[in-house]
């Protein structure tokens, strides 16, 4: 009784030959109607030569197209991320100061500050000391980027919010007003001691 499980050594090696010129000629070349996804150009052999199932494929004129558009899209969003941290934290009256035009004395200061440390401006009404720090907060947003978190308040409505929080039916609590500000990188606290409310305080 013969064994048909088993074939002959002969006869597998003359299906290997027989298959491996086959398989060679149905398997496509990489550069066989390969065309850029995006301009509809010829691809050259050199493009993705080791991955030519990765879809999309693009031309290097289409690659460096690309590569542009990103860093382009990029740089719009930043912009547009500064703009509105800087619409958030300077009123409409202050977006237009600039450091470059303050006062050589009061850029100097800030120069010398050591690190945490505050800055208090005073002087007589409409002296400059809200642009002063709104050119200075607009200059730390730019710098710093997204790592500045600016909280501003006048000193009337913050008295007001933590004296809310001494009634009975209070919904906060003192830490909880407080804590925004504290947890901000720049406090930006107008009118100190200023207005009908103010108290020793």
């Amino acid at each position: 009784m013969k064994d048909h499980t088993q074939a002959s050594p002969t006869r597998i090696g003359e299906v290997i030959k027989r298959q491996i010129p086959l398989m060679a000629k149905q398997s496509p070349s990489t550069t066989d109607a390969r065309i850029c996804d995006r301009c509809g150009g010829p691809l050259k052999a050199h493009v993705l030569p080791n991955y030519p199932e990765l879809h999309p494929m693009y031309c290097p004129a289409c690659m460096a197209r690309g590569q542009r558009e990103r860093l382009r899209k990029q740089r719009q969003d930043r912009c547009a991320s500064r703009i509105r941290r800087i619409n958030a934290a300077i009123p409409p009256s202050h977006r237009t100061a600039r450091i470059g035009r303050l006062s050589p004395k009061l850029v100097k200061a800030m120069a010398e500050r050591k690190p945490k440390q505050g800055l208090l401006l005073w002087g007589r009404t409409g002296s400059g000391k809200s642009y002063a720090v709104a050119a200075i907060v607009r200059d730390l947003i730019i710098r710093m980027r997204d790592k500045v978190v600016v909280q501003r308040i006048t000193h009337a409505v913050l008295d007001h919010r933590l004296r809310s929080t001494f009634s009975p039916a209070a919904h906060q609590s003192e830490l909880d007003v407080l804590r925004p500000f504290m947890d901000a990188n720049v406090c930006w606290l107008e009118d100190v001691g200023s207005g009908v409310n103010a108290s020793d305080f």
